[in-house]
């Protein structure tokens, strides 16, 4: 008989250009899902009448917290963030949104609005992660948690305060990754060599058909 799970059990949340994913980590290794796709914390609602997304949901994390979303956002403010030397535009996502929240880490009163909704987005639907895995450790990573994380793990921690349904039985340690820009490609290259060395236990694609339950 398998010996019973250990109490420490880590989640590992990526916010990134975008979207955000997250990985649930326990004493057998990562869980996966039925198709390697668990964990897509981008697709939770944090917003119901908000922003329809390609997944079928309005007001997903992704259309909410993003560095996309972030500067769809901060353009309507344009005005006020010209003294960080944003040049708006499709290509510019990710450069731009580092100067933001370089500016909002700083103190720059426009730019930590915009920051500080993102994380509180993100807080939201990590909140109801832990609400249904019941956690007990949280690793932020992700390029905004690299350049922003205090902001992130701030906003977070004072979420799971509030309303982590578990939150008298146990306190959520919430830490940054110490690689926060190259995490999910390290964690991706990982399940890749897993699969190499331990024949089963690595991702595994489901096809349409199959998900379909035909024949």
């Amino acid at each position: 008989m398998d010996a019973p799970d250990p109490p420490h059990k880590d989640v590992r949340q990526h916010l990134d250009g975008d979207g955000a994913r997250s990985r649930h980590h326990h004493r057998r290794g990562p869980c996966r899902g039925s198709s390697s796709n668990a964990g897509e914390l981008g697709h939770t609602s944090v917003y119901l009448d908000g922003e329809r997304c390609f997944c079928g949901n309005r007001g997903c994390v992704e259309r909410c917290a993003a560095h996309a979303a972030v500067m769809r956002s901060a353009r309507s403010k344009a005005d006020d963030l010209a003294d960080l030397g944003l040049v708006f535009g499709d290509d510019t996502v990710a450069q731009n949104f580092d100067k933001l929240a370089r500016a909002a880490v700083g103190g720059h009163a426009v730019a930590e609005v915009f920051i500080a909704r993102s994380a509180r987005y993100l807080a939201a639907a990590v909140v109801s992660f832990v609400n249904v895995l019941d956690v007990d450790r949280l690793v932020l990573a992700g390029p905004s948690i690299a350049v922003a994380g205090s902001v992130y793990a701030r906003a977070v921690r004072d979420r799971l305060v509030e309303s982590a349904v578990a939150r008298q039985s146990h306190g959520v340690l919430v830490e940054l990754a110490t690689n926060p820009r190259d995490s999910a490609a390290i964690g991706a290259a990982a399940l890749v060599l897993q699969r190499s060395v331990a024949p089963g236990h690595g991702p595994r694609l489901v096809t349409p058909a199959a998900t379909l339950g035909t024949p």
